[in-house]
């Protein structure tokens, strides 16, 4: 479902006449699962009181960036509103869409919709003499219904799966959160902290615990904005004595005390369950923050409970399972990145290498030697041979290894399906090594179907990140059986050979031509790495800046290259930017470290390794929000920032940002480093350590007469 005003507005049109008038104007706000729908529903019950649900749709006429959960497929929505994104235009939507406050009129609306508690400014301004009702509930009980809402996946945007019950399409609301959160001082934690790849009802609850307290902060540091048009309740109190709260709230609205109204509403009560004590994956400042708030709002003090760890899984540094079993790792060909994750492997479990092409036409990089760290096969020196001969060889090599366990690189390859081929004849397990993300490329539903039914082969999955898991979920693979570490680099190399170049950085700079101070892309030339992109903001930003500005170093090499300098010459930068071409392995880590930043401003991007080698290297990363790693990397004005790779004049002003001050951009390369550190060769070897032993202890899916044929046909191409 695509966004489209059009049609929201027509939408609203079925359930109220535009611009009616109303006596007053109310919005039910708390956070989620705090008795907001019963509040809005009891108050709803009265003769003069039109109630509105949760009207997203409204919402989303009004604003698309209201959409935080991605209903209408937009991307653009938000979570946190302030008085400052109240546009003229949004008071005038509002008073057409929801209507407008006039004392004579005989009717109140009554509006919720839990996200508004963090948007209350904005409301006021949208509404200047709307009341506002408040709910709150223990923070327990809340947390509880949370987590168990959140592990259900089961809604369906256009028949597909793609909408979680809690955390929106395809997690848009749990990451806008985070995200959001990194940029306030609502919750006692660091967002950092956070889980963005939840799995277990235990991460779901400190999510749960952080919307609680940041929804109540919010609400709170908007009291004196509000003044008398402010009430405060409590779930347990209403559920209690629903008669004697009611008819506060009654007084409160001015709503007139109709015995028949308070009777009705009184036996649509029902109790919600009771958590019988806070739930422990909760700790530490989480717990001892949210526990001071709920004796701030009256509640009775708990016991102190003991901390439990959260997502072992997933926490850096945890140790797999061993086993004796044999795993075959296969790369179309072996460069720098694999041979450091195969190494790293080898030093875990059992590991046989095989590599299909010694040498191909995508990469230019240097014939590694062999090292002797892992018994490693190539089947030809470079890409040649029929369909049939790779195969068979192929085969051949898998006869040799007799692995238990292949992992491959991708699903959609030839040697993908060979293997998968190969398993299923000797009973051997798959694993899929996949950076594949929604937003690589435009999805078609046949070939997303054809992914789905070759993904039904394997038993394992090794991915890079959020995004690349959250794809697995939504092809139908079993979350609980992916694992995360797949796209890493030799950080250590990085980070020796950038140290060492610094030591003695004007003979770096001579040995590599390099300018004072510039910025730094490296990439292949081709037309999705959106280096023209680049370089119209580059202009942009040259013209704002002039003498003081950085130069530009594109570091690559493609077709693209003739087009691009020709489009540097029309800008007028050519005497401000160095096409420096490939450069081998061992130049990398002292070219980034002479970097004042690096910039990967990529129209698609699976990953993006550039900028795990950059961040090692200690240089703040601007990267584009569609590449695959820049949701995990890239935490806004700590370790660089995102952008949009089509807004020019963004990206203008974040390169003049991060060149205008030498502290500001040390301060940050020094946490790019810190935050790389955790995702080097070693995560890989532990999350396909961790698939292995998943694959090798689950059963091998059931695959179905559609999926055997479309396996059997991919593996004969």
């Amino acid at each position: 479902m695509k966004w489209d005003s059009r049609h929201a507005a027509s939408t609203v049109r079925k359930y109220l006449p535009l611009s009616p008038c109303w006596r007053d104007i109310v919005f039910v706000v708390g956070c989620g699962r705090s008795g907001t729908t019963l509040l809005g529903e009891l108050l709803g019950g009265h003769r003069n009181v039109h109630y509105l649900n949760e009207p997203r749709d409204r919402w989303a006429a009004l604003s698309e960036v209201t959409d935080d959960i991605d209903l209408f497929g937009t991307g653009r929505g938000r979570m946190f509103f302030s008085a400052g994104d109240a546009m003229p235009e949004h008071v005038t939507r509002f008073e057409r869409l929801f209507g407008v406050r006039d004392p004579g009129a005989a009717r109140t609306l009554v509006e919720k919709l839990p996200q508004n508690c963090f948007r209350i400014p904005w409301l006021r301004r949208l509404a200047s003499q709307a009341k506002f009702l408040h709910i709150v509930r223990d923070w327990p009980d809340v947390v509880a219904s949370i987590a168990r809402l959140s592990l259900d996946d089961s809604y369906t945007i256009a028949g597909r799966p793609l909408l979680n019950r809690w955390w929106g399409s395809r997690y848009a609301k749990l990451d806008r959160f985070i995200e959001e959160l990194a940029g306030s001082n609502l919750i006692p934690i660091r967002s950092a902290d956070l889980c963005s790849i939840p799995t277990t009802e235990a991460d779901y609850a400190k999510l749960a615990a952080c919307e609680w307290y940041a929804s109540i902060q919010a609400v709170h540091a908007a009291r004196d904005l509000l003044g008398a048009d402010f009430l405060e309740i409590r779930y347990e109190d209403l559920v209690a004595n629903p008669r004697g709260v009611l008819s506060c709230v009654y007084d409160f609205l001015e709503l007139r005390r109709d015995g028949g109204d308070l009777d009705r509403a009184i036996r649509e009560v029902k109790t919600g369950p009771h958590a019988a004590a806070a739930p422990a994956s909760v700790a530490g400042a989480l717990r001892d923050a949210c526990e001071s708030l709920r004796i701030e709002l009256g509640y009775d003090p708990r016991p102190a409970l003991p901390s439990a760890p959260v997502n072992d899984k997933l926490r850096a540094g945890s140790s797999p399972a061993r086993s004796s079993e044999r795993i075959a790792v296969l790369f179309e060909r072996f460069g720098p990145y694999h041979h450091a994750r195969v190494r790293a492997a080898a030093a875990a479990m059992p590991v046989h290498a095989i590599e299909i092409f010694r040498q191909d036409d995508t990469y230019a990089w240097d014939v590694l030697p062999e090292q002797g760290d892992y018994p490693k096969e190539t089947l030809f020196p470079h890409p040649t041979g029929s369909a049939g001969q790779r195969h068979d060889a192929l085969w051949r090599a898998l006869d040799r290894a007799a692995p238990a366990v292949i992992a491959v690189p991708g699903w959609a390859y030839w040697y993908s399906h060979a293997s998968l081929g190969w398993a299923r004849k000797h009973g051997a397990k798959m694993i899929v090594m996949s950076e594949t993300t929604r937003a690589d490329r435009d999805r078609a539903a046949a070939r997303e179907l054809t992914k789905r039914a070759i993904l039904a082969g394997f038993d394992a999955a090794l991915v890079g990140g959020t995004p690349q898991w959250r794809y697995m979920v939504e092809l139908g693979f079993p979350p609980e059986r992916i694992e995360l570490g797949y796209d890493a680099v030799d950080n250590d190399y990085f980070i020796r050979g950038s140290d060492e170049a610094r030591r003695d950085g004007a003979a770096t700079r001579e040995r590599f031509d390099l300018p004072p101070r510039f910025l730094l892309t490296s990439c292949r030339l081709i037309r999705r790495k959106n280096v023209g992109g680049l370089l119209r903001a580059f202009a942009v930003y040259r013209g704002r800046t002039g003498d003081a500005a950085c130069d530009l170093v594109v570091m690559g090499d493609g077709p693209e290259k003739a087009s691009l300098v020709a489009l540097a010459e029309q800008l007028g930068i050519t005497p401000h930017v160095r096409f420096m071409g490939f450069r081998q392995y061992p130049d990398l880590p002292a070219i980034y470290a002479m970097a004042t930043a690096f910039i990967l401003p990529s129209l698609t991007e699976p990953w993006g390794l550039v900028v795990n080698e950059a961040m090692a290297c200690g240089i703040p990363v601007l990267a584009s929000d569609t590449a695959g790693c820049a949701r995990d990397f890239v935490v806004p004005g700590e370790t660089g920032w995102r952008f949009h790779p089509t807004d020019t004049a963004r990206l203008a002003e974040l390169l003049s940002a991060v060149s205008a001050d030498s502290r500001l951009t040390a301060r940050m390369g020094e946490a790019a480093r810190r935050f790389i550190r955790d995702w080097g060769p070693d995560r890989f070897a532990r999350g396909l350590a961790a698939a292995r032993e998943t694959a090798l202890g689950s059963p091998s899916m059931d695959l179905s007469l559609g999926a055997r044929l479309v396996l059997r046909a991919a593996a004969l191409r």
